[in-house]
Parts: structure tokens; C-alpha cells; sequence
């Protein structure tokens, strides 16, 4: 059964966090000075990221009307940390701190952010987190902790658990909490519902969505999920909005920004940036609003 939020004719707020790559450094060339580097993306610069697609989502709320919504949805779609190394051998990450460490630091700065909406949203709203993990945090050499445990964001998400139990009290606005511990290539996909309405969050899609077996896939997909409205997924670090069909599928892109990834996959277009949903009982789109954190 799809978790389900209150259908009334108030508004949801959803803050999609994806591919985040905790631990992760990336320098890039200053553009007026080749021969200078400057780094791009770290733990600091993750961080205040983070609170910066927060403080947007609470700016957009109130800037609509505070009284007009009573849910923020916090949807995490994986590779929340680099793990301990690239997944691809032809690419080389410098890693900032061991992969507990990076865990440690996306959790408290996904959680500081949760207990900031919690207070945001007063006695009568709620905070819902859903996520799924990706393929970046696939760990390396422990074949015997398959397979519960043999995923870095999945560690996370257990983390987020034992904090929610230690901690009811100061995160009781969350409400609904589940996160899919399948690995990311493994069936996927966590059905959850909004004001009424069936959005899937999916750590990878096929990036070339008119293809055949694109388009079969995303045919089976619907048939899984009838009434499925909204797919919200991450993987290529480029955000986009498109449709298949009935569906409005939004890539939510990375707060990585440009690097060796997207460099390889050519796109150059799509700089730092994740994505904010508003959702309606009458509609499942009301707006959406990627949130874009400079070069």
C-alpha cells in the first residue's frame, strides 16, 4: 500500500533531494584563469545547499500563504553519499572523509533540516520523508552484508530510523517515514500518494525516455501504478521536466553541479540544482520550481 498524505483542500509542498554525493570534492577551472582551480562542491558547500532548497521551499510556502498548505514531503532519491570510491574505474573522485563519516553528516544535515519543517509546518501539518537508494553507494568488497546492508545510503536510511526512535518528540510532525532498501537497479520504485494524487520516486530512469524500451518501460510502469501522476527521479545530475504520456517526469538534477559525470554524458547545461513541487488535491502539478544554486 502507497503512503498516504491528507487529501483536503490544502496544498503539499515537496522537497526533492537527490543525488547529493556527500563526501565528494570536485575543483573545477576558474573560466578567467585555466591554470587556477577552485573547489566546486564539498561537505560545507552540500550543507548550505541543503538549507538553501529549505529556505526556498519555506519562502515559496509563504510567499502562496502559509494557512494554505499543511504538508511539506521530503523525497530522497539516492546517492545521498559518494561511498567509498567511484562506481566507475575511469573516474576519480577525491573522497573528503570515510563513508560513515559521510553518512554522519548527510543525515544530520538532512535531519537539522527536518526538525526546521517540523517547526515550520505548526501543530497542525506534517513532514513526510520518503527515499530509495541509488547505485553510487554500492559498497566494495563485503559480499557476507548482503544484502540489507550493502548500500551506503541504505546505512543512512537506517540511521534516520534509529534518530527517529531516539528522538519522537523532536521530529513528531514526521508522520509517514518509509524508505525502499532495494538496491537501485532491483525493482526500484517507492509508490507514495500526495493531496490524493500517485507519484513514484525512482533513483534511475532510462536517460533517453522516447526509446522503445523506454517507452515499455514507463507503459509497465503506469500499469503497476494506475494513476500514476508524477515520476520524480535523479541519476544524471540534469534537471528537466518532461512528459511520457500521462506522465510528468522530473529529473531533479544535483547540488554537485558540473563534473567528471555529467562532463562524460555531455551536459553541460544543467548547473547545480534540485527541485520543489507544489501539489494541490486538484492538481498534481501546480508548480514546479528548480531551485538553482549558481555555476
Amino acid at each position: 500500500m502507497c503512503p498516504v498524505s491528507a487529501s483536503n483542500n490544502k496544498m503539499a509542498m515537496i522537497v526533492a533531494i537527490f543525488d547529493s554525493h556527500f563526501g565528494c570534492v570536485v575543483n573545477r577551472r576558474i573560466p578567467e584563469d585555466p591554470n587556477t582551480w577552485e573547489i566546486s562542491y564539498d561537505f560545507n558547500i552540500g550543507k548550505q545547499r541543503m538549507d538553501m532548497l529549505f529556505n526556498s521551499a519555506f519562502a515559496e510556502i509563504t510567499r502562496r500563504g502559509k494557512k494554505e498548505f499543511d504538508e511539506i514531503v521530503i523525497v530522497i532519491g539516492g546517492d545521498n553519499c559518494d561511498g567509498d570510491g567511484s562506481i566507475f574505474k575511469s573516474q576519480i573522485h577525491h573522497l573528503e572523509a570515510d563513508p560513515m563519516r559521510q553518512i554522519k553528516l548527510f543525515t544530520s544535515a538532512l535531519m537539522d533540516n527536518a526538525e526546521r519543517c517540523s517547526h515550520f509546518v505548526g501543530q497542525k501539518g506534517s513532514v513526510n520523508m520518503y527515499g530509495v537508494v541509488g547505485n553510487h553507494g554500492e559498497m566494495r568488497g563485503m559480499p557476507t552484508m548482503r544484502p540489507l546492508t550493502d548500500n551506503w545510503d541504505r546505512n543512512a536510511y537506517i540511521w534516520i530510523d534509529s534518530i527517529l526512535l531516539r528522538d519522537q518528540e523532536k521530529y513528531n510532525k514526521l508522520t509517514n517515514v518509509k524508505f525502499l532498501h532495494n538496491r537501485a537497479y532491483d525493482h526500484p520504485h517507492l509508490a507514495f500518494r500526495v493531496k490524493g494524487h500517485s507519484f513514484l520516486g525512482v533513483h534511475a530512469l532510462p536517460r533517453n525516455l522516447i526509446s522503445p524500451s523506454s517507452k515499455l518501460k514507463l507503459m509497465n510502469l503506469e500499469k503497476l501504478y494506475p494513476g500514476l501522476k508524477i515520476i520524480l527521479t535523479g541519476h544524471y545530475h540534469e534537471g528537466l521536466i518532461t512528459s511520457a504520456g500521462d506522465v510528468r517526469i522530473i529529473r531533479v538534477g544535483t547540488p554537485v553541479g558540473p563534473n567528471d559525470y555529467s562532463d562524460e554524458l555531455l551536459i553541460y547545461s544543467s548547473g547545480p540544482e534540485q527541485a520543489l513541487v507544489v501539489v494541490a488535491q486538484e492538481n498534481p502539478l501546480v508548480s514546479y520550481i528548480p531551485v538553482q544554486f549558481g555555476v
